[in-house]
């Protein structure tokens, strides 16, 4: 009986610590640098629901809105002298634009950063959900 227990009890424990029911902590914090947010898109698009979620969701949705802010802001961009740059921004779990960020600076880079804030994706399989956009 005891022995019963002891394996009841220890397949339990060992289904709770798989890492199938680990999920990395993908918490947004404004403290969280430029290169940290890129690599939290590229750990949630490595996962199965990350990648479903950008390739049919969030970029069906991006689509619908990019061409009047491409248009817009590239001119400023090309004015600059930039010919490309890229930003990342983060989702709420309600898919609002909570913050976009770039390592390029310039009234172009300000125009995509604010001009994203406006659009509303779909909710994301994450609580947080960070998205790398490159800019050419």
């Amino acid at each position: 009986m005891r022995i019963v227990l002891f394996l009841s009890c220890f397949i339990l424990l060992a289904g709770c610590n798989s890492s199938d029911n680990i999920h990395p902590d993908y918490t947004f914090q404004k403290s969280l640098n430029y290169s940290e947010l890129v690599e939290r898109h590229y750990s949630q698009l490595a996962s199965t629901q990350g990648y479903k979620y950008e390739s049919k969701a969030l970029v069906t949705e991006h689509n619908k809105h990019w061409p009047p802010l491409a248009k817009k802001c590239r001119a400023m961009l090309e004015d600059e002298g930039k010919d490309a740059f890229q930003f990342v921004f983060v989702l709420d779990s309600k898919g609002n634009v909570i913050d976009s960020r770039s390592p390029t600076s310039g009234k172009a880079a300000a125009c995509f950063l604010n001009g994203i804030k406006e659009i509303k994706y779909p909710s994301p399989p994450f609580e947080y959900w960070y998205e790398l956009v490159n800019v050419k």
